[in-house]
This record gives structure tokens, sequence and C-alpha cells, in this order.
């Protein structure tokens, strides 16, 4: 999950949190044109380790810089959660139920400029299953970014009075396909915006189920000191 805009601004932060107990987590983020990778991979910027207690096979990745490069996403992202694992953004929590041992998303946003206050989206995505939900959002922002700001779009300065809402698309799986559509400044109602001021936020939460009948560790090792106690 984070957001960017077409000046090098944003922030790219991802989560994952191990299904079997205790359910420690891991995080890996980065500031501006960014990329992260949970477990660490080539090609993405920052990474971290699975946390303990997750699967081997879970990962999530995700690239995202705001540019207007038909050839190339502004956004990626590429994730997989597995055996009661969890990840990414967790306030998107209350769209999904988790019903598989298996959860995959994607998503790729391409952007095409227009004109100064115009450009075109092609969003294409997948979603496996109950247990998955994105919500891709678009704002004129009239401020200015810090000099170094690394946070969320809310604590920019004067964001309540000076962000406009312009698209919002939430999404719940099972769900995959694509569509196009046109980002127009002027939806915003100030006649000064164009398409520096374009902000896009990319949320996205995957939850899985344990896989049924499996024992953990731990407690698999209760389950022994319970025997030898009762012979």
């Amino acid at each position: 999950s984070g957001w960017s805009n077409s000046l090098g601004n944003g922030n790219i932060s991802l989560t994952v949190t191990g299904g079997t107990p205790p359910g420690a987590s891991s995080t890996a983020s980065g500031s501006g044109v960014a990329s992260a990778a949970i477990p660490a991979a080539a090609g993405y910027a920052h990474g971290a380790a699975l946390p303990a207690g997750a699967n081997a096979g879970s990962f999530a990745k995700v690239k995202g810089g705001l540019n207007f490069n038909p050839a190339s996403p502004f956004w990626s992202t590429t994730a997989a959660m597995n055996n009661g694992d969890t990840g990414d953004n967790f306030a998107l929590l209350p769209f999904v139920t988790p019903t598989s041992t298996h959860c995959t998303a994607t998503l790729d946003l391409t952007g095409t400029m227009l004109n100064s206050t115009m450009a075109s989206i092609h969003d294409a995505y997948s979603l496996s299953d109950e247990g998955a939900a994105q919500r891709i959002t678009y704002y004129a922002y009239m401020g200015t970014v810090p000099l170094g700001y690394d946070g969320p779009l809310t604590g920019l300065p004067g964001w309540n009075s000076q962000a406009i809402l312009l698209r919002q698309d939430v999404r719940v799986g099972p769900n995959s396909g694509s569509q196009d559509y046109t980002i127009n400044m002027a939806d915003s109602g100030m006649p000064s915006a164009n398409l520096t001021h374009l902000y896009v936020q990319v949320e996205e939460v995957l939850t899985s189920v344990p896989t049924p009948g499996a024992v953990t560790l731990s407690g698999l090792a209760g389950l022994v000191a319970l025997r030898r106690r009762r012979n």
C-alpha cells in the first residue's frame, strides 16, 4: 500500500503477519518513487524477511511512482498469502472474509497523459477470492509536500482543506478484469489544478485461513507434553 504523485513524492509500506502463533509481523517501506518486497527480492529497493510463523510461500511485492508512460505501469503489485497469513493494509479487513488457504492478488495501473489536466488510466487487476480487496483513490491536492516527507497522505499540510476526491474504486474478490477511465483535474473545481497536483493512493489486503488439520509446532509440543503427563 502507499501513495505517490508525478513529482517523485510518495510512500510505500508492506506488512505481512504470520498465521502461526504468535503471529509476528514484518514490514518493508520506502519513500519517493519506491519499491518494496517481503521477502526481499532482486529489483526491489526495500525488503524484509518473512516474519516468524509465516508460510514460506507467502510474499508481497509492490512498485509505485505516478508517471504517464503507457509502456510501464506506474503502480504494480503482486502478492500471495498462505495458511493463515495476512498481508498489507489492515484498514481493508472489514471488506474481506478469509475463505482460502491460498489467497492471491495483482494490480497494474498504467497512465497516458492526454494534456496538462487529463490522463487516461488502464487498470488491470485480479483477486482470487473473498479474502482479498483493493482500494484505489485519486485526489487533487493543491498543497506542498514538505522536503523529505515520509508519511500518510492525511498527514500532508492542509490535507483536509486542500485535497479533493476525484475517483475511488473498491473491489473484493473473487474478481478479475480491467477497466479504462479518464482522470480530469477540472473535476476538482480548482481552476489552476493540473496533473502535477494528482495523487494516487493504493491499498490492498490479502487474508488466508490455516490448512485444515494443520498442527503448529507449539501446539504439537503441548500435545506431546500432555500425553506424557497422562502416561
